[in-house]
């Protein structure tokens, strides 16, 4: 209040889609020289440009005062991977076999990898230093690579932690491993 007389602010309201407005009851008496401070909260629901308004009532000489409000609204970052789960098909034990997976975000805002590990006997990843930092429409990839050393079925998960909208994604793994064939004269 900068004029010479206390004020009383008798409404206060923000209009425009996912705005809020707190910390302010009503009617409010603010002295001459005094503040009074409230909250605008935007909890938008979609992507695009959120336009909005706080107007204030009040007894002062300019009655009715409006403050714009505005803001651009992206969509929150999410990632996939092509393949979305990895078959190595068969493979043999002391073989090394690798195969590369892309990650993408497809959402619109950039997304950060905290942590990228695998899981699963004879599997290891490579290619992706963490922290990693994808752009909004981006891609990155990382190679997992099988090297088993006994025969069966090789099961194990690629997990990439993120903080995208749709949080810890898992990529399944799966490959037979059959032992190599041998050849014995006969007869010895």
């Amino acid at each position: 209040n900068t004029g010479n007389a206390s004020v009383t602010i008798t409404s206060a309201a923000a209009t425009g889609a996912g705005y809020s407005l707190s910390g302010m009851s009503m009617p409010v008496t603010v002295a001459a020289g005094g503040t009074a401070t409230f909250s605008v909260k935007l909890s938008p629901q979609t992507a695009g440009t959120a336009s909005g308004n706080v107007a204030i009532t009040s007894n002062a000489s300019n009655a009715s005062l409006n403050i714009p409000l505005s803001a651009t609204v992206v969509t929150a970052g999410s990632l996939t991977s092509n393949p979305s789960s990895v078959s190595f098909g068969s493979v043999l034990t002391g073989s090394s076999t690798p195969s590369t997976v892309t990650l993408t975000n497809s959402g619109g805002s950039s997304i950060t990898i905290s942590s990228a590990t695998v899981s699963g006997t004879g599997y290891s990843l490579s290619g992706m230093s963490v922290p990693a930092t994808i752009a909004a429409g981006n891609t990155a990839t990382f190679t997992v690579t099988l090297a088993p050393q006994n025969a069966g079925t090789a099961t194990g998960s690629a997990v990439i932690t993120s903080n995208a909208s749709n949080g810890t994604l898992t990529i399944p793994l799966t490959a037979t491993v059959t032992a190599p064939g041998s050849v014995s004269p006969s007869p010895s």
